[in-house]
């Protein structure tokens, strides 16, 4: 019977490993892909706000006559 107890606390510690690890590499992929995806639209965030912006590249750009 103890050594029953014994063998299911070992495999509950297995578990809890297997469960940390797994947790950690979940946490790694979801870190590297925030990493990887986001940082350029962080800084798009407050384009929205300044609207004029586009407008006056719009104003720079030629008439259709010079494509012509």
């Amino acid at each position: 019977m103890c050594c029953l107890r014994s063998l299911h606390f070992c495999m509950l510690r297995k578990f809890q490993w297997y469960t940390y690890i797994l947790l950690v590499a979940t946490e790694t992929r979801r870190r590297i892909a925030c990493m990887r995806a986001p940082r350029p639209k962080i800084p798009q965030l407050p384009e929205p706000e300044s609207e004029p912006e586009p407008s006056a590249t719009m104003d720079e750009m030629p008439p259709p006559e010079f494509w012509e």
